[in-house]
């Protein structure tokens, strides 16, 4: 088990066909299925999926102070980032945030 969720039976789900599409590194569920690897690439991954995780749920806060905050925060840990792949799956997060704050 990974937290609340089963990572072999997720990483083994069929994604959509707009996932499929798209490569590999861009994938949540490629990043969880690497998250028991080594210790670097585990909290590089597990960091990805938290940034994730923030750009999913900020837009569902209606005080613009706090969604900032959130945005913040997102841009940090994805900026922290080491490993490539990681990182680039975390800032296509953060982009995909600031495209949903801007269409609002």
């Amino acid at each position: 088990m990974f937290g609340l969720f089963n990572k072999h039976k997720i990483a083994n789900e069929v994604p959509p066909e707009n996932e499929r599409k798209s490569s590999e590194r861009f994938n949540w569920r490629a990043v969880l299925s690497k998250a028991d690897g080594n210790r670097d690439e585990s909290i590089s991954a597990v960091t990805a999926l938290n940034v994730k995780v923030i750009c999913e749920l900020a837009p569902l806060i209606r005080d613009r102070a706090k969604y900032e905050r959130y945005q913040h925060e997102a841009i940090d840990l994805a900026l922290s980032i080491r490993d490539e792949p990681y990182r680039s799956f975390a800032m296509k997060q953060v982009e995909g945030l600031s495209r949903k704050r801007h269409m609002q």
